[in-house]
């Protein structure tokens, strides 16, 4: 299937900047070994899709080297094997899972859920084992060298590996609650719900390769439960620093220490008496459409979002996240892009 992924390029000066659009098509691709990464090989794939996880907010772009992740179907003494490489700007296609023949006597295994970590420079996947647990692995694309990080088995869900900003290792999370972030150096993971945020401790899996996110591996006597004064999903912006995909973009700043003095101020008070948090500030005037498609650039400092009015054409939006300056209207990205994948 193709893509079309948008990436910003912020360079000098300041108010200079780029916006290109790339579009990657399977219809179009060529099977070929890789300039840059002589460790891949060409295959002759029975099928290719540019779908390469089942968790929907796992990274599939490199954008630093302008690669896509793509997985491939390719038949190996008469038995069809799954694959994983990458797809490059030029249509390039290179596969870049284990191949078949270094496989030993245990025969091809599937390698599967590949996502990309482009600032380890690397590709987590699941190799199948046929066993109870399965190994998530690390390719290195730099050096073509493949790591075994740890294993998952059906209650972990394989397929929804992941990894995550602020978090050093990959992870694992249930593919069906709402979206998390790491915050507090990656020694926490928030995430929005009905109830207000949820503050899950993980400091008892800091010596796991992987760590599990799935609710109900989660350590509920390690949570810390606040409301605050915002909806919506929630993105970190640095350690300490929320962000809200609400229709004001509201971002709140916090410590441990916030956090403890809510929960001791709240302790005798029934849950639905807290008095929620006040968000720090806004960015986005209210009462000006719907806000969606919110990415942060890497350091935080900016946010890109498209806004929908009530009436009219959709219009991508540049904003500075510490409140120094109202929405700047991006006019050269048209609004019928509907999705930016990354800054680069």
């Amino acid at each position: 299937m193709p893509a079309r992924l948008a990436g910003v390029h912020p360079p000098l000066p300041e108010d200079a900047r780029e916006i290109t659009s790339v579009r990657f098509d399977t219809a179009e691709a060529v099977h070929a070994e890789s300039d840059d990464l002589s460790h891949g090989r060409a295959v002759e794939p029975q099928s290719l899709s540019l779908e390469t996880s089942c968790d929907t907010t796992a990274p599939s772009l490199f954008p630093e080297r302008g690669l896509v992740l793509g997985t491939f179907a390719e038949r190996v003494d008469g038995v069809a094997v799954t694959g994983f490489g990458v797809m490059a700007e030029d249509g390039t296609f290179t596969a870049l899972s284990p191949a078949p023949e270094d496989a030993g006597s245990e025969g091809p295994a599937d390698h599967l859920h590949p996502v990309a970590d482009p600032e380890r420079d690397r590709i987590v996947f699941v190799s199948e084992t046929g066993e109870s647990e399965d190994v998530v692995r690390a390719l290195d694309l730099e050096s073509g060298e493949f790591t075994d990080l740890g294993t998952c088995d059906t209650q972990q869900m394989c397929e929804h590996l992941t990894v995550m900003p602020g978090l050093d290792r990959a992870a694992i999370d249930d593919g069906q609650s709402t979206p998390m972030a790491v915050v507090l150096d990656g020694s926490t993971v928030v995430q929005n719900n009905d109830l207000g945020l949820s503050f899950f401790d993980i400091g008892d899996q800091a010596d796991n390769d992987v760590v599990d996110l799935t609710l109900n591996f989660l350590n509920r006597d390690r949570t810390t439960e606040v409301d605050v004064d915002a909806s919506g999903t929630v993105r970190a912006l640095d350690a300490n620093t929320l962000l809200f995909d609400d229709e004001v973009l509201s971002v709140l700043e916090f410590t441990e220490t916030t956090l403890e003095g809510y929960e001791e101020e709240n302790s005798t008070t029934p849950r639905n008496l807290w008095e929620p948090l006040p968000v720090d500030r806004t960015l986005s005037p209210d009462g000006d459409g719907v806000n969606s498609h919110v990415v942060p650039s890497p350091d935080g400092g900016e946010v890109l979002f498209r806004n929908e009015p009530q009436s009219g054409p959709a219009s991508w939006y540049k904003v500075p996240t510490d409140g120094s300056g109202a929405p700047e209207e991006l006019s050269e990205m048209p609004g019928s892009v509907s999705t930016v994948i990354s800054w680069r």
